[in-house]
């Protein structure tokens, strides 16, 4: 499964949004809400969430005091969704405040997930650098 692509659209007055078409089988009729990185909200399908916890029980002790906190952190911010009879889904409010969203919303494929953030958000972090200069920065983590 790959997302790719990146698609505008709105919240309604109760913070429900449509997850795009072309994303909808891919995630499955259950999926999570999480709090990603500077107030964006990842979107991913169950089996992500599985191989992440996964990994993370596997390298952190139960005697490791930070990363049992870090962990604690990390998942009390995923709620698992569902569609509605009409295919809306709604974001906790937590989340809702957390990324800042307002009516418009940008929804972007990222590889394994998606990602959700306000319009003003998306605008502000596609303004940092040019296109070009992103491709650069993706060319030298490949390089390693």
């Amino acid at each position: 499964m790959v997302f790719l692509g990146e698609f505008n659209h709105q919240i309604d007055d109760k913070n429900r949004i449509r997850i795009p078409t072309s994303f909808k089988e891919a995630l499955g009729s259950t999926f999570y809400f999480s709090k990603g990185l500077d107030g964006i909200i990842n979107i991913l399908p169950v089996e992500v969430v599985e191989k992440q916890l996964e990994k993370l029980q596997a390298c952190i002790s139960e005697f490791d005091e930070a990363g049992q906190e870090a962990l604690f952190e990390y998942t009390s911010s995923i709620y698992e969704v569902n569609e509605d009879k009409h295919g809306r889904i709604r974001i906790p409010d937590v989340l809702v405040d957390f990324a800042k969203l307002e009516k418009d919303v940008v929804t972007i494929g990222a590889g394994n997930k998606l990602s959700l953030m306000s319009k003003k958000v998306r605008e502000e972090r596609r303004s940092k650098r040019t296109h070009a200069e992103n491709m650069s920065i993706l060319n030298e983590r490949l390089k390693g």
